[in-house]
């Protein structure tokens, strides 16, 4: 049979019947490689329909791994996934998928919660019995991402640590701001100033490298080895030794939200046990 287009009412009217009798719940219920070659083999019906089917499935797919996904991650935003390469079915038969990109929000990662996360997947493994059955596995090689540190979360890291550290971000800058106070012989010492990320051991660390003090003529009476103790008042760290899918800091850039961490880690498994 050779293939024609499929347009107007005869196109919707194929996409009706592939959501009508392909809906998630539907794919879900069926087991197994074997069920999903018959599916699309018979369902089909013809080459015009192929494509509609193979998204299909692609969209029930990534549904299935999203949903798991945010169980795993504990998230308390949406949660999306999406498969990359080209026609999905050859993907599932194989059990192998090129990449997969998670894109996730409010995901907690020890004291802080994770504005956003989005994490690319290289030489991802899922079987179709498991992606479309009811105990999925989902493995990857090796998995890259980018997580958002909102700068309120920054501030509560530092609250729960008692410093009476403040911080902001000022557009343009890729450093943070930091305020404070200070008692000096019985006056309040206003401190600002600025410092920079760097990947420390457990996560973030901030280091000094600029400070402000607005004391009146007190200043003036202090030395520099004072002022310079009064700097270091400005140091802290932000723990992130927990970060989902077994993620490692190699990055980090002060950004108009906060701080957007870079990681890496693999092989992991994402979703299942």
């Amino acid at each position: 049979m050779t293939g024609r287009r499929v347009a107007g009412p005869e196109r919707g009217r194929v996409e009706r019947w592939v959501l009508e009798r392909w809906s998630a719940r539907r794919w879900v219920s069926r087991r197994g490689a074997g069920a999903l070659v018959v599916v699309l083999v018979l369902g089909g019906g013809a080459a015009v329909a192929a494509p509609l089917l193979d998204a299909a499935a692609r969209r029930t797919a990534e549904e299935r791994v999203a949903q798991e996904a945010a169980q795993q991650l504990g998230a308390s935003g949406p949660v999306s996934a999406a498969i990359g390469g080209g026609w999905f079915v050859p993907q599932a038969l194989r059990g192998s998928y090129p990449s997969v990109v998670l894109r996730a929000e409010g995901v907690p990662a020890g004291g802080v919660v994770l504005d956003s996360v989005e994490a690319r997947l290289v030489g991802v493994d899922a079987p179709a019995s498991d992606l479309l059955g009811g105990d999925p596995q989902v493995r990857a090689q090796s998995v890259t991402a980018r997580v958002l540190v909102a700068t309120d979360q920054v501030n509560a890291v530092l609250a729960a640590q008692d410093r009476g550290l403040e911080v902001a971000t000022d557009a343009g800058e890729d450093r943070l701001h930091v305020t404070a106070e200070e008692r000096v012989t019985g006056l309040d010492l206003a401190l600002s100033g600025w410092v920079e990320l760097r990947v420390g051991g457990a996560g973030l660390e901030a280091v000094p490298v600029g400070l402000d003090v607005d004391g009146g003529g007190l200043v003036d009476r202090l030395s520099s080895a004072v002022l310079g103790r009064y700097e270091d008042r400005l140091a802290f760290e932000v723990p992130l030794d927990d970060l989902p899918l077994g993620q490692r800091v190699t990055a980090a850039r002060v950004v108009d939200a906060g701080v957007e961490v870079t990681t890496e880690g693999g092989p992991v498994i994402v979703v299942g046990s």
